[in-house]
């Protein structure tokens, strides 16, 4: 341990300096792998989204980031917008993480997740709770610093978990309960108001 802070002081002196995050988790001997910080930064994401903060959740999604409608970066965060117009107490919570699978090169990671959600909708106050299981691939992208990334959200498919609304500002409720009553008939929601 000694011969490795000896090392990190050298280092330090001929100008060699790598990041105070990589030291402190060398010298502890901390070694955070890909999948905790893509926990960390799925927590985050569920922390702006129940906050219905809009920019930090979109400053953690990946400018080419995509999902199973084919949205962009854009159409999420406009979904994003009609969400937090629809909803009020917005809770998520990950129930599971059922699988890691990092890529070859190490730079992407998925998580497959399972959740629980509660909402209560705006004009009407009643609450909606559905699950489910959601894929979620995480992209290093380069802080431009020395030893610097950041994980950013690239991809979603499965459940939608995030931006629920379509182009045109509806949210579906396709299952789940309403009020403690069962989802059976696909309701669509806009503006706070079932059509």
């Amino acid at each position: 341990m000694k011969r490795i802070l000896l090392i990190l002081i050298i280092l330090l002196f001929v100008g060699v300096v790598p990041s105070l995050y990589m030291m402190t988790c060398f010298a502890a001997g901390k070694n955070l792998t890909l999948g905790t910080e893509a926990k960390n930064t799925l927590s985050s994401l569920i922390d702006y989204y129940s906050k219905e903060d809009l920019d930090n959740f979109i400053a953690n999604i990946d400018i080419n980031f995509s999902d199973s409608r084919g949205y962009s970066l854009a159409d999420l965060a406009a979904a994003l917008k009609y969400d937090f117009r629809n909803f009020q107490n917005i809770n998520l919570y990950i129930t599971g993480v059922k699988e890691q699978i990092v890529s070859d090169d190490n730079s992407e990671i998925t998580l497959v997740v399972e959740w629980n959600r509660s909402v209560v909708i705006s004009a009407t106050a009643q609450m909606w709770l559905s699950r489910g299981t959601t894929n979620l691939v995480f992209i290093k992208a380069d802080t431009g610093k020395d030893f610097g990334y950041v994980l950013r959200l690239k991809e979603i498919t499965g459940d939608l978990i995030f931006g629920l609304a379509n182009y045109d500002g509806i949210i579906t409720l396709y299952s789940g309960t309403l009020d403690g009553q069962q989802i059976t008939v696909p309701l669509r929601l806009k503006e706070g108001r079932f059509q």
